[in-house]
């Protein structure tokens, strides 16, 4: 039976007319008295495709310029039906927030690494990778609806076309608290908040410094710290660690009073690791104080 492409390998291969018409289908308001994003665009409202084909969330460069944190270059590659490959433009990572159009609650989801390019006229967000993250969703004939959460009331989707759609906006909080914790890194789910002291322990006691750069410029995927801790660190592990022993130093306390060769002689006999070809097992070293001239003769056994 031939497969049936998904929204992501059909908008690539969609001309811009028909794009245009299709987005010119949905009336400026919905039932429920909300904006769409093509019409009032100052409101940062983004309408998304939910996508159950496809492994990644793809975004418009509009969407994505708004939405995105931790911007960088993307080596995402998308096949459309065609079979021709088209880079992304754009990765980052994205946080979107739902709002409820009958109690007025906002809901904030971590979305994790999510992509962009030019060639995508539609927001498309993965399903499999949103159900990770824990929102849940339910497709029905006049039932199809959204809920952000377990304890969330269900949010119903913008059905046009035999799509599903919502829409989300940017979240205005500047570090998401869930009760999950859960990030995306290239499709798999992590669960790493944590306060500092708990991320210097996981991170093999990396200094409290170096942890706040990494949380402050988003550079690992998933790291996130809860609280606020003095960034002095005093855990026993490090204090252990820092202990160093007092410098020997190569001088004598007192001078040796000696005032010529064979004054004083030390001797001692030390045993080899290994035997030698020749069968010696033991070393008979003798140290001369005055010139620290140093002879060493080996021998088999120590009667010898």
């Amino acid at each position: 039976m031939p497969r049936r492409a998904s929204p992501s390998q059909v908008l690539l291969e969609t001309s811009p007319s028909l794009l245009l018409e299709l987005y010119d289908s949905f009336d400026d308001q919905s039932d429920d008295g909300h904006v769409f994003a093509g019409a009032s665009l100052e409101l940062k409202e983004f309408l998304v495709t939910f996508d159950t084909g496809s492994d990644v969330h793809l975004l418009t460069l509009e969407a994505a310029e708004a939405l995105f944190t931790a911007k960088q270059m993307s080596s995402l590659r998308v096949v459309g039906v065609s079979g021709t490959a088209t880079s992304a433009d754009l990765s980052g990572h994205l946080v979107i927030c739902v709002e409820d159009p009958i109690s007025g609650f906002r809901y904030n989801i971590d979305l994790g690494q999510a992509h962009a390019m030019k060639a995508c006229p539609m927001n498309l967000l993965s399903v499999s990778l949103l159900l990770q993250v824990g929102p849940s969703v339910h497709f029905e004939k006049d039932n199809s609806w959204f809920k952000a959460n377990d304890t969330a009331e269900p949010i119903q989707f913008i059905q046009r076309d035999g799509l599903f759609h919502l829409l989300i906006t940017k979240s205005q909080q500047k570090e998401i608290r869930t009760t999950r914790h859960s990030y995306v890194v290239d499709g798999h789910v992590y669960r790493t908040a944590g306060n500092l002291r708990l991320w210097h322990r996981r991170c093999r006691h990396l200094d409290f410094h170096k942890l706040v750069q990494i949380h402050r410029h988003n550079l690992v995927d998933g790291f996130k710290l809860q609280g606020r801790q003095s960034p002095e660190c005093g855990c026993d592990t490090c204090r252990m660690t820092k202990i160093r022993r007092v410098a020997i130093h190569p001088t004598k306390e007192f001078a040796d009073p000696v005032s010529f060769v064979g004054h004083t002689v030390s001797t001692d006999t030390k045993s080899l690791p290994y035997v030698s070809m020749q069968g010696f097992r033991y070393c008979l070293v003798f140290v001369d104080h005055y010139s620290d001239l140093a002879i060493t003769y080996f021998i088999s056994q120590l009667k010898s």
